[in-house]
C-alpha cells in the first residue's frame, strides 16, 4: 500500500511535469487510464483472468464507468481550486467508508484506526496548507463527490471480493478497461495530443506507468486488508509529493510541513499495526464476534 501511495506521487510529478510543458488535463486523463488498460488489462485477457460471472463482470463495468466519471470531477476541481484544497478534500473518503461500514455492515473497526485517520489529516493539512479563503463552490462540490466516488470504487471492489465474485486485480484491470474506452470515446484525439509531443513524451509515459503500478499494488494490498486501512495508508502520498518536489523541484519545506510528514507517518504506522487486528462484525445474535480480514 505504501508503494501503491509512492508511485501515485511520482505519477503526480509527471503530470505536474506534463501540464506544465502544454499538456491538456482531459487528455492526459485518458492516457493514464488507457495506458492502465494496456498494463494491467491486456494480460488479463491473454491469460483468461477476467471476471467469469456476470455479477462480476456488471461491477466492473459499474467500477470503470465510476472511475472515468470521478476522474474527470477530480480535474473539474483542479481546474477550479488549488491543488492543497482538492487533496484534503478527496483525503476525506475514509469517512464515507467507516460511515458504510459502521451502518451497513456494523463493524467496528476501533478507535485506534479513527485517531490514526485523524493524525493523518492534520498531517496532510500541515503539509499541503490550505489557507482559509473564498473557494468557488462548484469546484467544492466537484471534489467532494469525487472524494465519495474514489470511497464508492473501494467499496464495490471489497464488496465483490467478499462474496468471491472476483479477485481486487482482476476486476481493477477490467475496470481501467472500461474507463480507458470510455475517456476514448468522449477525448478520441487524447492520444494524437500528448503522443505527439516529444517534449513531453516522456513525461505522458511515465504518469501512465506510474498509474497503473499504483492501481495493481492498491489492489494486492485489498486482497488482505481491510479498505479502510488501504484508503488512510493510500493518503500518505502527500508526504511522498512533498518529499519529491522537495528533492527534485527544489521546493523548501517549512517547519509545519516537517511535522506534517512525522504526523501522516506516525498514523500510517499505527493503521497499518492495527490491520493486523481483527475487527468486529455484528452476528445476526446482536453480539460481536472476532473475524480477520
Amino acid at each position: 500500500m505504501l508503494g501503491g501511495a509512492l508511485t501515485i506521487a511520482i505519477a503526480g510529478a509527471f503530470v505536474k511535469e506534463a501540464l506544465d510543458r502544454g499538456g491538456e488535463p482531459e487528455s492526459l486523463l485518458t492516457v493514464r487510464y488507457l495506458m492502465a488498460a494496456a498494463l494491467l488489462g491486456i494480460p488479463l485477457i491473454a491469460t483468461g483472468s477476467l471476471p467469469r460471472s456476470k455479477r462480476g463482470l456488471l461491477l466492473a463495468f459499474a467500477i470503470g464507468l465510476t472511475m472515468w466519471i470521478v476522474g474527470s470531477l477530480e480535474f473539474e476541481a483542479l481546474d477550479r481550486l488549488p491543488l492543497s484544497v482538492v487533496i484534503v478534500i478527496l483525503f476525506i473518503s475514509p469517512i464515507w467508508i467507516a460511515l458504510y461500514s459502521r451502518l451497513v455492515r456494523g463493524e467496528h473497526l476501533g478507535w485506534q484506526r479513527y485517531i490514526a485517520f485523524l493524525v493523518v489529516l492534520t498531517g496532510i493539512v500541515l503539509l499541503v496548507g490550505p489557507k482559509f479563503d473564498d473557494y468557488d463552490l462548484l469546484g467544492v462540490g466537484f471534489a467532494l463527490v469525487s472524494s465519495l466516488g474514489w470511497a464508492s470504487i473501494l467499496i464495490l471492489i471489497d464488496s465483490g471480493r467478499r462474496a468471491g465474485d472476483f479477485s481486487p486485480p482482476a476486476v481493477v484491470g477490467t475496470a481501467v478497461i472500461v474507463a480507458g474506452a470510455i475517456a476514448l470515446c468522449v477525448e478520441p484525439s487524447a492520444l494524437q495530443n500528448e503522443f505527439g509531443e516529444s517534449d513531453r513524451l516522456l513525461y505522458v509515459l511515465g504518469l501512465g506507468v506510474a498509474g497503473a503500478i499504483a492501481l495493481w499494488l492498491f489492489s494486492l494490498g485489498m486482497r488482505e486488508s481491510h479498505v479502510f486501512d488501504v484508503v488512510v495508508v493510500g493518503a500518505s502520498e502527500p508526504l511522498f509529493a512533498v518529499v519529491l518536489g522537495a528533492t527534485f523541484f527544489d521546493e523548501r519545506l517549512g517547519p509545519a510541513q516537517l511535522f506534517g510528514i512525522l504526523l501522516v507517518a506516525a498514523g500510517v504506522i499505527t493503521v497499518i499495526r492495527s490491520d493486523r487486528q481483527p475487527w468486529r462484525p455484528r452476528s445476526r445474535t446482536g453480539a460481536s464476534r472476532q473475524k480477520q480480514p
